[in-house]
């Protein structure tokens, strides 16, 4: 059975199975609240609407109960006085779903990024070495934000927002060539200042050495940039030579 088969009642067999294992080393006035708040939870999960799309990401999350027995927790304890119990597990068990639909999306447009680019790689495949040599900055882009999506975590509207564009890789791509090209060199200029810094930083160590195949330019920055030793003198001590 794949992912896209699972169910509601296979996502409340796996709730139920994790009810069953309150954590060790905690009183049992904790672990009768737990249960409480367990049992509360799981007849919200039954009364509320999981859209199937949710089902998947829903499912393979490892000890969901407790991730919305925190939200029950964090609620609790804001302080009033009398808590409508069954009220409280709905409003806990939406919060979740909301954050289950946040991996959701964030997943789908992931796949997004890379089925784009893998189409726009085929392409290139059937073009000539130099074409693609050409296009070398396009793949590199494309690759890089597909990355991004595994690293970063956007903002849910702007997820949704990239959700709406046909080829949101292309989109963004297109949009950072419209950019000011300057901005490029001058995070290149800054790289390259800093790269230059740390080398002569390694080369005033003592224990520096050059590979041979650039002795010949460490030799002439030396020459060049570095000030030579002045011979030491001998201090004056205040008394003439005898003659």
């Amino acid at each position: 059975m794949s992912e896209n088969d699972i169910t509601k009642e296979m996502l409340m067999e796996k709730l139920f199975e994790e009810m069953a294992y309150p954590r060790k080393s905690v009183s049992s006035e904790l672990v009768d609240y737990r249960r409480d708040a367990f049992d509360h939870i799981y007849k919200a999960m039954e009364a509320v609407d999981v859209p199937g799309d949710l089902l998947r990401n829903a499912h393979r999350r490892d000890d969901a109960m407790n991730q919305i027995y925190l939200f029950w927790v964090e609620k609790a304890s804001e302080g009033d006085s009398v808590v409508d119990k069954p009220d409280l597990a709905v409003e806990c068990v939406k919060k979740w779903l909301l954050d289950v639909r946040s991996e959701y999306r964030h997943d789908l447009l992931y796949n997004r990024f890379a089925e784009e680019r893998e189409a726009f790689l085929a392409a290139e495949r059937l073009k000539t070495p130099d074409e693609i040599i050409e296009d070398a900055w396009k793949i590199t882009c494309y690759n890089d934000l597909v990355m991004l999506m595994e690293s970063v975590e956007f903002e849910q509207h702007e997820v949704d927002a990239l959700l709406t564009l046909e080829n949101p890789l292309s989109s963004i791509y297109d949009e950072v060539l419209s950019e000011d090209d300057n901005s490029i060199m001058d995070s290149l200029r800054e790289t390259a200042e800093r790269v230059a810094l740390e080398r002569v930083e390694e080369m005033d160590n003592p224990f520096f050495a050059a590979e041979p195949s650039v002795q010949k330019y460490v030799d002439e920055f030396i020459e060049c940039h570095c000030e030579p030793m002045e011979d030491e003198q001998e201090p004056d001590d205040g008394f003439e030579p005898e003659e």
